[in-house]
């Protein structure tokens, strides 16, 4: 969940400083690009990417409070290694 969330914050940081500068509409001419229709503008699509990444940040700031409140969650059994061991026996 660690890295995870590095990952996640590292891409927001990156979607929201793409999505701030104003000089960067052509990169969003894409008709496909964001979740609306296809008439959507580049500016507009532009505004959502910076959404977007503020809201990665947000989403890994949160996974980070849990993680210093909950500590890192326990990993699941290894069963592959349990049933060797209960076989063997």
């Amino acid at each position: 969940m660690g890295p995870f969330s590095a990952v996640l914050f590292l891409l927001g940081v990156i979607m929201f400083f793409v999505g701030r500068n104003r000089n960067n509409d052509d990169l969003f001419d894409h008709p496909r690009f964001g979740r609306g229709s296809l008439f959507d503008t580049p500016e507009q699509n532009r505004i959502k990417c910076m959404i977007m990444g503020i809201l990665f940040i947000i989403a890994a700031v949160a996974m980070w409070v849990y993680l210093a409140i909950k500590g890192e969650p326990e990993p699941l059994l290894d069963y592959s290694s349990l049933m060797n061991r209960n076989s063997s026996q």
